[in-house]
């Protein structure tokens, strides 16, 4: 026997060979009459037939083996490989190890033997021996709670239960001798799923350390793998768990992400996206994947009808924390973001920064939830878009005072988008209390309130504050006159402004746009980039004049979108861009811009359109779309030479095919453009084809907008496909020239920012914002709540005219006190608002139009005297100046009055419709200043200055108030439907007015005791 046994197998002799064993060598049963004891033919042990019921083959006959034996030498039979084959199929993976384990069923005996299957994602337990057939018990490895192994061939697995629910689990406790193996199989499986999770949402694995079993350490850690293998596999392991099938697009689309190193995932791109398609996949295993990714940095979703993915997502962001920006859109569906606001309470380590739900249905408790969320954030937020969300006034509110309470939250803030939302009065006082209590700490760069239906004057009070203030959107509100004087006292008082949208403003008049023109136009302080003036529907002449006094603008782009003009009118208009010279001027929008005009007409705004490109060459982009048909040949025949313009736009000009072989010849000599717009031309097959040709010698154009509209309303599969070749073309000049990253400036111009496309935030802790930075001073904030009700503060004229004046000077922030801060650098302010700085008194200012000749003004008194505008030596004197330094302005142009002219006793009462002399000086200042001599003789340069000044305006003015940087205030009388001349211009008019001298001593009164009062 020991002979057979040698040859078999070596085994080590175990038991009792002798006959004296008594019980069971695996369960300890006694043997009895009725429990029969075995004896293994291969290692001798002695076993009860509960334990085995086996046969091991030695020397090719069945022999009765214990199940150790058994399970080391056991081959599969054709219906055990079947078996296991069909499992690999059905969970569509590969098996990783199979092999017989005894499961323990009770505490008194162990039952027949299981089969178990380990694949990547799956632990299957078959029970071969079942008289009910065949049972398979399928577990997830994600399933998987603890592993102990309680001696070499014993262990325990504990599972999440399914049919019980999440809270049930289960234990599987099996023998067998392939335990080893088993487990390495189940580690390395577990451990290629679970890479980035935490280890509170891992297994437990119990194992003794006798360097036998495999290291569980490293678990959660990437280690070798590439996180294109990562996603792959955690996405794949996602779709097993819920029975879902895998995309295989999905995956391809995030390997390119991440071989591209590019941290935003945006589903919108990925191909599958659309409902019932051959490709629509689900979306609930990404989410669930991205739950503990950590490459991917940015998620945007748009245009899902379905809440159960969205709250798949906000589930997994319960626990993600690498992700800081969120992107949500067009979400299709009442409450569709109701859970986000547990979400944030959930996750305390969350990482959003930027939020847009822009076209989403956020009102009511979904909003409610999200303001409480937003309290309990521990880090600042960077940017908030709530375009079109359907939010009221009390939701606006809600929003506000979750700012307030916490301003740690909302100092970081840099961009904040609430268009198209109500914001009425309640938001209107909600919102400038939060502008308020911030001012001085904030650092918000972009805010857009674009058809609001608000309080402009309230909500804008605050701003003069902001040191970091680049862009204010106040598009399709209604302005008044305290608005406009809101506006104009902001643009003149920010040096970091860059952006203003004025488009399709309601209540638009005359006197508001020269009142908002004349600020942008005479201040050279002010850093203004950009305007929009689309839509304001007044009389071309305020753009013209405003046009004529850019000569040292900074502007950069102009839109005068849905101005229409009559063909003489855009000529002037022109001329007056040529006559300017302008040299910082890049952008001119002109679309639907000319009325009706006939041929004639068309051929010279043609000639116009071409001088103002030649001789404009900082000039990079033009875009006349709508209404310039006639005009559209002779400007591409006269600029094709041209080596400056980069950008033009064409659209919806009717050209038809005679255009495109006028566009087709301009591709072919000119090498400079850039970026090219035809759309809703009706060209036909043969102008896409002439156009095509001319694209074969053309090596410059490097975009091209598709011709949406032209592709639609062709029937004919040739003109398709001619646009598909056109553009083709123009994608391998982009590709010929390495211009991947190119972004025209009419497209960035008409698109809706969000930060940058590529800008991920980094994690910005709470800010520490002292008390006292944000309270402020009691006369600032009492200013700033004053400013909510003008109506109160009305001057009643002598024709009965109410006029409405802007807040006290005294309560906004002087140039020189306030922090110099621009673009995103960051607010190197103090705790104490810019109205309170301590510091010297602000210093004059050098009117930007004074010749070098003009006496300058010295300070007297023991208080530095303030220094304004004088008027001409023509204007009767104002009186004494109290302790005041007076500049004198350089002599009237040619045709004034003589500068020999005798002056009119001093202190003539004003005229009607003046305002009254203002109070008397108060007492203890110093003594006033002597009479200053009189000005210069005219050395002809500011004859020649003022000569070049078209005429601004047909106002008379009823008051003019000036203040160092400040352009006149003209008056809200409408001009006159005469011809402009030189006595109508409102400086001239200041010049021929002598009750404009006694508003200036007025204004000069109530500056000093301003200046008193704020510095004594």
């Amino acid at each position: 026997y020991q002979r057979r046994v040698r040859e078999f197998h070596d085994p080590v002799l175990m038991g009792d060979q002798t006959g004296s064993t008594v019980s069971c060598n695996d369960c300890g049963v006694a043997f009895s009459f009725t429990t029969r004891k075995h004896s293994c033919k291969v290692c001798s042990r002695a076993f009860c037939s509960d334990c085995s019921n086996e046969k091991t083959s030695v020397k090719g006959k069945g022999e009765r083996s214990c199940f150790n034996c058994f399970a080391k030498s056991a081959t599969f039979t054709e219906n055990e490989n079947a078996l296991a084959q069909s499992v690999s199929q059905q969970l569509q993976e590969d098996v990783v190890f199979r092999g017989y384990v005894r499961l323990k069923k009770s505490k008194s005996k162990e039952r027949s033997k299981r089969l178990v299957v380990v694949g990547k994602y799956w632990l299957v337990f078959i029970n071969l021996s079942s008289l009910r057939g065949k049972q398979v018990s399928v577990n997830h490895l994600y399933d998987l709670m603890e592993v102990s192994v309680n001696s070499a061939d014993k262990a325990s697995f504990k599972l999440k239960g399914q049919k019980g629910g999440p809270n049930q689990t289960k234990l599987r406790e099996i023998q067998t001798p392939l335990l080893s193996d088993l487990i390495s199989a189940v580690v390395s499986s577990y451990r290629s799923i679970n890479v980035g999770f935490p280890k509170e949402r891992q297994a437990t694995f119990g194992f003794p350390h006798d360097g036998s079993w495999p290291q569980t350490d490293d678990i959660g850690s990437k280690g070798q793998m590439h996180e294109e293998e990562i996603f792959e596999q955690v996405y794949r392991a996602q779709c097993s768990y819920l029975g879902v099938p895998f995309s295989t697009e999905l995956i391809l689309y995030a390997a390119d992400l991440i071989s591209e190193g590019i941290y935003e995932f945006d589903l919108s791109l990925c191909p599958g996206l659309e409902l019932n398609g051959e490709l629509t996949f689900d979306l609930r295993p990404v989410f669930f994947t991205l739950s503990h990714h950590t490459f991917f940095r940015s998620i945007k979703i748009c245009d899902i009808s379905k809440r159960e993915p969205i709250d798949s997502l906000l589930k997994a962001l319960s626990f993600n924390s690498t992700i800081s920006k969120l992107l949500l859109t067009n979400l299709k569906g009442a409450d569709m973001l109701v859970n986000i606001g547990d979400t944030f309470t959930k996750n305390s380590n969350n990482q959003i920064q930027v939020m847009e739900f822009s076209g989403t249905d956020m009102s009511g408790k979904t909003f409610t939830n999200f303001c409480n969320a937003l309290q309990g954030l521990r880090h600042g937020l960077i940017g908030l878009y709530l375009r079109k969300c359907g939010l009221g006034p009390s939701d606006i509110s809600k929003l506000a005072k979750a700012f307030t309470a916490k301003p740690e939250v909302s100092v970081t803030l840099e961009e904040l988008d609430l268009s198209n939302n109500r914001l009425e009065d309640e938001g209107s006082t909600a919102l400038q209390t939060w502008l308020t209590k911030v001012r001085s700490e904030s650092k918000l760069r972009r805010l857009i309130l674009n058809s609001c239906s608000f309080l402009v004057a309230q909500v804008l009070s605050p701003l003069n504050s902001f040191n970091c203030l680049e862009e204010i959107g106040i598009a399709d509100n209604r302005i008044d006159v305290n608005a406009t004087q809101i506006i104009r006292s902001l643009l003149e008082t920010s040096k970091s402004i860059r952006i203003m949208d004025f488009t399709d403003i309601k209540g638009m008049s005359v006197p508001i746009a020269e009142t908002i023109t004349s600020a942008i136009a005479f201040n050279k302080v002010a850093n203004l980039l950009r305007v929009d003036f689309s839509n304001w529907n007044i009389p071309f002449f305020v753009f013209k004049n405003f046009v004529s006094c850019l000569d040292k603008s900074k502007l950069e782009a102009i839109n005068l979108t849905g101005n229409k003009m009559l063909p003489s009118d855009l000529m002037l208009l022109l001329e007056a861009f040529i006559g300017t010279g302008l040299l910082n001027l890049k952008v001119i929008i002109l679309d639907d811009c000319l009325k009706k005009a006939n041929a004639s007409v068309s051929l010279s705004v043609a000639q116009l359109l071409i001088q103002l490109v030649n001789v404009t060459p900082s000039l990079k982009a033009l875009s006349i779309c709508q209404g310039f048909k006639k005009a559209i040949p002779t400007f591409l025949e006269g600029i094709s030479s041209n080596q400056t313009l980069e950008e033009l736009r064409l659209k919806s000009n009717n050209i038809g095919d005679k255009g495109a072989s006028s566009v087709a010849q301009f591709l072919r000599r000119n090498a400079t453009l850039k970026y090219l717009d035809l759309d809703g031309n009706q060209f036909t097959v043969s102008g896409w084809r002439t156009i095509r040709s001319a694209m074969k010698k053309n090596k410059s154009l490097i975009q091209m907008a598709f011709p949406q509209s032209e592709a639609k309303a062709s029937n004919d599969q040739r003109t398709y496909q001619m646009i598909v070749d056109v553009c083709s073309q123009v994608q391998t000049n982009k590709q010929n020239m390495n211009a991947e990253g190119y972004l025209p400036h009419l497209v960035e111009i008409d698109q809706v920012a969000i930060l940058q496309p590529n800008y991920i935030p980094n994690m910005t802790p709470l800010a520490h914002v002292s008390e006292s930075s944000l309270s402020g001073s009691s006369s600032y904030d009492q200013s700033i709540s004053s400013s909510a009700d003008y109506s109160s503060q009305s001057t009643s004229y002598d024709d009965g005219r109410p006029q409405f004046s802007a807040p006290p000077t005294s309560s906004l922030p002087t140039l020189s006190t306030m922090p110099r801060a621009a673009g995103r650098l960051p607010n190197t302010s103090t705790s104490r608002p810019p109205s309170m700085a301590p510091g010297p008194p602000p210093p004059a200012l050098t009117p930007s139009r004074l010749p070098p000749s003009s006496p300058r003004g010295t300070s007297t008194g023991s208080q530095q005297a303030l220094t304004v505008r004088s008027p001409p030596s023509s204007f009767p004197p104002p009186g004494p100046p109290q302790a005041a330094t007076m500049r004198t302005a350089p002599p009237p142009p040619p045709g004034g009055p003589p500068r020999s002219a005798p002056p009119p006793p001093p202190g003539p009462p004003p005229p009607s419709g003046l305002p009254p002399p203002g109070p008397p000086p108060p007492p203890g200042l110093p003594p006033p200043p002597p009479e200053l001599p009189p000005p210069p003789a005219d050395s002809g340069e500011r004859s020649q200055l003022l000569s070049s000044i078209t005429a601004f305006s047909k106002v008379k003015l009823k008051k003019c108030e000036t203040n160092d940087r400040s352009a006149p205030l003209v008056s809200t009388v409408k001009p006159p439907a005469s011809s402009h001349s030189s006595e109508d211009h409102p400086v001239m008019a200041r010049r021929d007015t002598h009750t404009v001298g006694q508003a200036l001593k007025n204004a000069l009164i109530n500056r000093r005791q301003n200046i008193e009062s704020t510095y004594e």
